[in-house]
């Protein structure tokens, strides 16, 4: 080793003297230090290259008098701050001193401009990967955040979003340009759909004090309907001229007139009431005289002679009968419980409040309910009105054209609470102050126009005008079956003066030989006698058209069709709260089935209970596609979901009757059982609760088992069981003498070390020492290792006065023993503190010597110095 050191410092002084220049690996330096590597090429494994001095932040903070161009490398930012000469020092990695501040050796001109000091434009497209984070812009002024100026801009002053303006007046605002006319592109401002092309647009849009609706419209076309600041709708024409002006024929559907007045209309086709005189009754369209009645559904049965059709109105049917059969239509078709309150389908015996009994599929499949072909309607954009709950609140969307404004538009449309569980919808208009009434639309479905209570499905408050058509003196309005208006002749033996109709002769008219309209609400008091219709017919039994159709050919009930297709068919064209509901449960919060499928086979392990699903496509039971229960046991079930690929049933997922969750089995044996491939395409989370989320871990950790019956947990790999987690060396700094009798710490040689909560960790310590006495006299003492000051290890040490030299004639003088000593600890989770002390036990010694009186020194301080080394290992 001392012959290796002399040829270094040979190395290093001997070129600086002839040359002054120093080459390492090269006899032929062409620089003040010229490094070689020792192999410029191969593949040879052995390092080449320059360390600098390593420190951390705080050692590099704490420098003082640096000369400008030293170059350290900063191993760790987590001591100092970023102040003062660390300023730059944000990051580990090298770093010269530039005469201030240590500064990047990778720095740039401009690294530091970002965008929290200064503007700037992008190079290249930009991603932020957020993955779990959040990005938040937190700003606090009227335009705090913008895209190219008016696109896109949100005043957070006012908590508003503007499209088209950076100045908006609305929670959302659609910029202040509106359509020159109805058919201008411009107009056309909300789109719910549009094609690519801009041809099929559907939405709001707005021109001159008006508010167009539009359905499928081109660029260019007209609205289908308009509202105008009058108040006045207009449909099929852009310039109504009355509350409702309707361009074209008109249907009213699902009203009547009354037993005093029927609607009609003046040579302008204006809406009025004509009076029904007495003696006269309307059925069919047609105006006739009503007479006695003979044998009716009161007194004996009897058999109809043609369908009949019972205009309701808003009046009311009632049977109150009270037998356990106490209506019912060809049998089981359909049949009331009266007795127990409840309806039967397919069954005369209904075991529940609502009893579907099927004997046979259609199509392959029990159908209960069929949904509209083609998408489902749903909610696109909501609007909410987050006030406390009060009857008047509205939830608006507003239009406006820089005019007169009220809440922030000239227009509003929106929901107004009525009560504490409804709201009707509203159409408005501003002229300069609180928004005016135009059209209403109520949670029953009345239209009022003029008028915030209608009465009817359509109530204007002032005239109405139909155009199109003409009345006549010999003929009045009505409507026909389909509820099309159109003009009902005065026949013989009425008469038409002063807008009063009269007839001559009264007619007789009962259920079983003509139609008829009800003129007030209708009780059939049965008793205990039952009361049965025994048509025969497809639709042998109905209400008010598809509402309820009694199939009676083939003992089927229809809701929503004429036509069902099983035993109880259900077909919806529109979503009730964005969703078809089929059975309503009572009011409260108890734990009830709302509606059960059964199957009335003989309990049986294996036997299943499905609700199926279908396109049309391969069936199996009726279905694609299955749920429900499968028996298991005798009072065990567990929940099955399976798909049909043209046979049997095939398992995709079962939740066990002890909440047992298999995917690919259907016997987990855990609370998830998956029997095959798994993919995670986020985060995986372990531990936490039933409440709290488990951890995602860090990157670069891996997932470690904790045995059975504890969760894993994500570990550093320096943290797994085996392994090494830290290495530590520390050396001797100063020299000290220690005086006989004295213990005394030797300087520099402590480290202070963490073990993880929930953790141990083992401690191999290697430590060695010297003490030294400075003449001819001799030392002897013990090395000690104390952890937080408590001693846990010894050696001894020694140094002879003099040793004689090999046959020269020489003497070595203050010749110490080195001492090498070990321990070995396993310790739990806590922080402690290890150091190494010496006691003299006769003669004074000296520690961290530094041996520059030793014949032959080379100036190596550290060849004596006190050294400790530890290795903690993962337990």
């Amino acid at each position: 080793m001392k012959k290796q050191t002399s040829i270094l410092i040979a190395a290093l002084f001997f070129p600086v003297i002839a040359y002054s220049q120093v080459g390492i690996n090269t006899p032929n330096p062409t620089a003040t230090l010229d490094i070689t590597a020792k192999n410029e090429t191969g593949s040879t494994t052995n390092v080449d290259g320059l360390l600098v001095p390593r420190v951390d932040r705080q050692r590099a903070q704490g420098m003082i008098d640096v000369p400008t161009s030293t170059i350290i490398y900063v191993n760790s930012i987590a001591t100092g701050t970023q102040a003062g000469t660390a300023i730059n020092i944000d990051a580990v990695g090298h770093y010269y001193y530039n005469g201030t501040v240590w500064t990047k050796l990778n720095s740039s001109a401009g690294s530091n401009i970002n965008i929290y000091n200064s503007d700037g434009s992008l190079t290249g497209n930009r991603v932020v990967t957020q993955g779990a984070n959040t990005l938040a812009f937190t700003g606090t002024a009227a335009n705090a955040f913008s895209v190219d100026g008016s696109t896109f801009s949100v005043d957070a002053a006012n908590k508003r979003i503007g499209i088209g303006t950076t100045a908006p007046a609305n929670k959302l605002h659609l910029g202040s340009d509106v359509g020159s006319s109805v058919t201008d592109v411009v107009g056309k401002k909300l789109a719910v759909y549009n094609n690519g092309s801009g041809t099929d647009f559907y939405g709001l849009g707005v021109s001159s004090a008006t508010l167009q609706f539009h359905a499928s419209s081109t660029a260019t076309e007209a609205p289908g309907m308009v509202l105008t600041d009058a108040g006045r709708v207009g449909i099929g024409t852009t310039t109504p001229v009355q509350k409702l002006h309707v361009e074209g024929t008109g249907r009213i559907t699902g009203s009547t007139g009354t037993s005093t007045s029927i609607m009609g209309r003046d040579a302008n086709g204006d809406i009025g009431n004509v009076a029904i005189g007495s003696g006269l009754s309307l059925s069919g369209g047609t105006l006739t005289a009503s007479g006695s009645a003979s044998v009716n559904i009161y007194n004996a049965d009897g058999s109809l002679t043609g369908n009949r059709t019972v205009t309701q109105g808003t009046n009311t049917l009632a049977f109150n009968g009270t037998a356990t059969n106490a209506f019912s239509v060809d049998g089981t078709t359909l049949s009331v419980d009266a007795a127990n309150d409840r309806v039967g389908i397919g069954t005369i015996a209904p075991e529940s409040k609502f009893h579907v009994a099927s004997t046979a599929a259609v199509s392959n499949r029990f159908t209960l309910i069929d949904g509209p072909a083609g998408n489902n309607q749903q909610v696109i954009m909501a609007l909410r009105n987050s006030s406390p709950a009060a009857t008047g609140n509205y939830a608006l969307l507003g239009f406006t054209n820089n005019g007169a404004t009220s809440g922030g538009a000239n227009w509003g449309i929106g929901t107004i609470r009525t009560a504490a569980s409804t709201e009707d919808f509203f159409f408005g208009n501003s002229l300069g102050s609180s928004y005016l009434e135009r059209l209403r639309i109520t949670s029953a479905g009345l239209i009022g126009i003029g008028t915030a209570t209608p009465a009817q499905k359509l109530h204007v408050e002032g005239t109405a005008r139909i155009t199109g058509s003409t009345g006549t003196s010999t003929s009045i309005m009505g409507r026909d079956a389909n509820g099309d208006i159109g003009n009902v002749a005065i026949g013989a033996g009425l008469s038409f003066s002063g807008g009063t109709l009269t007839a001559s002769s009264p007619a007789s008219v009962n259920i079983y030989n003509a139609d008829g309209s009800l003129t007030g609400n209708r009780t059939v008091t049965q008793g205990g006698n039952t009361l049965a219709f025994n048509g025969t017919a497809t639709n042998a039994f109905s209400v008010d058209g598809t509402t309820l159709s009694v199939d009676a050919a083939n003992d089927r009930v229809g809701i929503g069709t004429a036509t069902p297709e099983g035993k109880f068919h259900v077909t919806s064209t529109a979503a009730v709260s964005s969703r078809f509901t089929l059975i309503d449960g009572p009011a409260g919060n108890n734990q009830q089935v709302i509606m059960a499928l059964r199957n009335s086979s003989p309990a049986a392990t294996g036997n299943y209970a499905l609700l199926g699903f279908t396109n049309n496509g391969a069936t199996s039971g009726g279905a694609n596609w299955g749920i429900g229960t499968i028996r298991t046991a005798a009072s065990t079930e567990d929940f099955f979901f399976g798909n049909s690929l043209g046979g049997n049933y095939l398992e995709r997922l079962r939740i066990t009757s002890s909440g047992l969750i298999g995917i690919g089995t259907s016997t987990p044996q855990k609370q998830l059982h998956v029997n095959g491939a798994l993919q995670l395409t986020n985060e995986l989370n372990v531990g936490g609760n039933a409440s709290t989320a488990g951890s995602a871990g860090i990157d670069g950790q891996i997932l470690v088992s904790n045995g059975a019956g504890a969760a894993a947990s994500w570990e550093n790999v320096n943290m797994v069981k085996g392994s090494i987690s830290s290495t530590t060396y520390v050396q001797g700094t100063s020299s000290i003498t220690v005086n006989q009798g004295v213990t005394a710490d030797v300087p520099g040689v402590s480290v202070t070390l963490t073990v993880p909560a929930g953790r141990t960790q083992t401690f191999l310590f290697t430590i060695l020492g010297y003490a030294v006495l400075a003449n001819s006299n001799t030392t002897q003492g013990v090395f000690s290792l104390l952890q937080n000051g408590a001693k846990i290890s010894s050696a001894f040490a020694s140094k002879a006065g003099q040793f004689p030299g090999a046959g020269t004639g020489e003497a070595h003088s203050n010749m110490p023993v080195p001492v090498t000593f070990l321990k070995g600890i396993t310790l739990p989770s806590g922080t402690y503190t290890f150091k190494v002390q010496y006691t003299s036990w006769d003669g004074a010694a000296a520690v961290n010597f530094v041996p520059s009186t030793y014949q032959g020194y080379n100036g190596d301080n550290e060849a004596m110095l006190t050294k400790m080394q530890v290795l903690v290992y993962n337990n």
